[in-house]
């Protein structure tokens, strides 16, 4: 009946019966002592398995089974064991991995918010050099009207100065014929003069014959006289026209020479006049080619404005989805940080991982080498 009771509360979980050894015969207490042994084991199974998985259900993975069991005990033992060791590997593992993924994340985060700055950085100084290529294209625009219209205010000149050209080749041309005929006039003028000088002698002539002639020759004396006088009137008229001929020959003469040198400086002017035509013809080519240039460069400014900003848009996404990530796997440390694995807390972050973010940083990063 004892026997029976004890293995009745064994079979309903109450471990803590057992048999008494008094009154008992020897076989009895034998058998009460084999009986009370398999309880103890059985209850101290039973108390360290339920150690294990109570500290198992309150996230303690530290805890093991040492009692060496035999059989199904020694199993049971092992696979409890062999259970939390696994626990403690894949724990071990995630937690691991948890921080991994939140330093890598840190680091994508702090290398985005760098990346970003340095992309808004450039984001304004693209900005900046498109307005600066703007203005230039303005400039350069106003360059190439005003090129435009000095050629058109050079070709003009240069009519202009051919005009004059060909006015001082007619003055030339008119001064020469002026010079022949003035030449022409003061050789009738050396007639005339000559023939005033035989009329004044011939008079002379008249005149003594008339003297001779006496009282008969007197009337034709004052002939003479006459023409003697209009002779003389007639040399010195003659040697004055001869005169001013002379001077108006000499004027023309220097007028000629001004019209030659007006000539030759005007034809210099044309001469300069089609060089700086030529000049400004090639800096209103250079200037319309000046311009489809900027326009082009501010056409490729734009566009890389255009994926500037759009960068900007994938790196705060990025930023973004880096964040979340770290939300993320500061969640799953907190929910490993309630496991106690081998006799510490498993925190997630590693010391290698430091080193190793430390290292690739300032070695493929540089630029953010005092930000590690």
């Amino acid at each position: 009946k004892e026997i029976a009771n004890v293995v009745k509360e064994a079979g309903q979980g109450q471990l803590s019966e057992r048999l008494s050894l008094q009154g008992k015969d020897e076989f009895q207490t034998m058998l009460a002592e084999q009986l009370n042994t398999l309880m103890n084991v059985n209850q101290q199974v039973v108390a360290d398995t339920q150690r294990v998985f109570g500290a198992l259900a309150a996230g303690d993975l530290s805890q093991t089974i040492n009692v060496e069991y035999q059989g199904a005990f020694g199993q049971l033992k092992n696979s409890a064991n062999k259970t939390v060791a696994k626990l403690n590997a894949v724990m071990g593992e995630i937690s691991q991995t948890s921080g991994n993924v939140r330093q890598a994340s840190e680091m994508i985060s702090e290398d985005n918010q760098s990346l970003r700055n340095r992309t808004k950085i450039q984001a304004s100084e693209i900005e900046t050099t498109g307005a600066s290529i703007e203005e230039i294209s303005g400039i350069v625009r106003q360059n190439a009207d005003n090129a435009r219209e000095a050629h058109g205010l050079a070709q003009t000149t240069q009519k202009q100065a051919e005009q004059g050209g060909t006015a001082a080749e007619r003055a030339t041309k008119a001064m020469s014929e002026i010079n022949i005929a003035s030449r022409k006039i003061t050789e009738i003028t050396s007639v005339i003069d000559e023939i005033a000088f035989q009329t004044n002698l011939l008079a002379l002539n008249a005149s003594v014959e008339a003297a001779h002639a006496g009282d008969q020759g007197r009337g034709f004396a004052v002939v003479a006289n006459e023409v003697r006088d209009l002779a003389q009137r007639s040399a010195e008229a003659a040697k004055q026209i001869k005169g001013l001929i002379e001077d108006s020959l000499k004027k023309v003469n220097d007028g000629s020479l001004l019209v030659d040198a007006s000539a030759a400086a005007l034809g210099e002017i044309i001469e300069s006049v089609q060089k700086v035509n030529t000049v400004i013809s090639e800096i209103s080519m250079a200037g319309g080619k000046q311009t489809i240039g900027i326009e082009q460069i501010n056409k490729a400014v734009l566009s890389i404005d255009q994926g500037t900003q759009h960068n900007v848009e994938m790196v705060d996404k990025t930023a973004s989805a880096s964040n979340s990530l770290n939300l993320e796997s500061e969640k799953l440390a907190e929910m490993v940080a309630i496991f106690k694995i081998n006799g510490n807390q498993a925190t997630g972050v590693t010391s290698t991982i430091k080193d190793d973010a430390a290292e690739r940083r300032s070695k493929s990063r540089p630029w953010v080498r005092s930000a590690a």
